[in-house]
């Protein structure tokens, strides 16, 4: 694509734009996975468009674009540096599934919760990208931008670490789907899924919504470890056997050939 000029969507001046990746560049070139295919989130297959890094499009101006980059590289050095290394414990909530715990004073709230809010905004910002946030999408951009107080109860994160040794740890896409009862946004990226869920307050599952704020607040959070594969990884199964011919490090997945 390159430079254009253009409104950029985070300040709304017009300036030169570039471009802009929704899910940040750094999560791609982990040293063991090099490059690899995007899977398309609605046809659940490889998207040889977007393959190389990712979604990007010039949605911002570079300064704006740095303001979040700070964001990019906090999450990147807590998810892949801070997370793998810190304590595991065995969950209560779900059997046999360990998690990371770690308490405030091992990661930055305010960076990582705001982190999560700009992953969701770019997505749905992005013409490639066919979700949509709504009438959410301007109170994440004030939140932001620091023009609206932040509401917890909104862009409540769900955190998985996908520990399988299968090409499902690289899978990467965006998709938007219901989750007790409530729109939520899907995030895959290496290493990690993440469901976010927009609005807790309007919730149907009010017990559910107090859980997973629970698992993501100023005291602590916790981060489930996934050693199997999951039912939903069944949508990548072309996608995953494709990967595998190329990271034949990885073992072959074990999972039953989506009909």
């Amino acid at each position: 694509m390159g430079k254009k000029i253009g409104i950029c969507r985070y300040c709304k001046l017009e300036k030169t734009l570039i471009d802009s990746h929704i899910i940040p560049k750094s999560f791609y070139d982990l040293k063991t996975q090099g490059r690899y295919t995007k899977i398309d989130c609605k046809k659940w297959e490889l998207d040889k468009v977007h393959g190389q890094n990712g979604f990007k499009e010039p949605l911002l101006c570079a300064e704006c674009d740095n303001k979040l980059g700070i964001l990019d590289r906090y999450a990147n050095y807590f998810l892949y540096l801070q997370v793998p290394h810190a304590p595991l414990q065995y969950s209560v909530e779900i059997p046999f599934i360990p998690f990371y715990f770690l308490e405030s004073k091992s990661f930055n709230y305010t960076l990582l919760r705001r982190f999560f809010i700009s992953l969701l905004w770019r997505a749905c910002i992005c013409a490639a990208i066919p979700v949509s946030l709504g009438h959410y999408e301007d109170i994440a951009l004030r939140i932001l931008k620091r023009e609206q107080v932040d509401n917890e109860n909104l862009f409540v994160p769900l955190i998985y670490r996908k520990e399988t040794n299968t090409p499902a740890d690289l899978c990467t896409t965006i998709a938007d789907f219901h989750f007790i009862g409530e729109n939520c946004f899907y995030f895959r990226f290496p290493y990690y899924e993440v469901i976010l869920l927009t609005d807790t307050d309007s919730c149907n599952n009010k017990l559910y919504a107090r859980q997973l704020q629970q698992l993501f607040n100023r005291q602590h959070i916790k981060i489930y470890k996934l050693m199997k594969n999951t039912p939903l990884d069944a949508y990548f199964y072309k996608s995953m056997q494709i990967i595998q011919k190329k990271y034949n490090k990885i073992r072959p997945i074990n999972l039953a050939k989506k009909k």
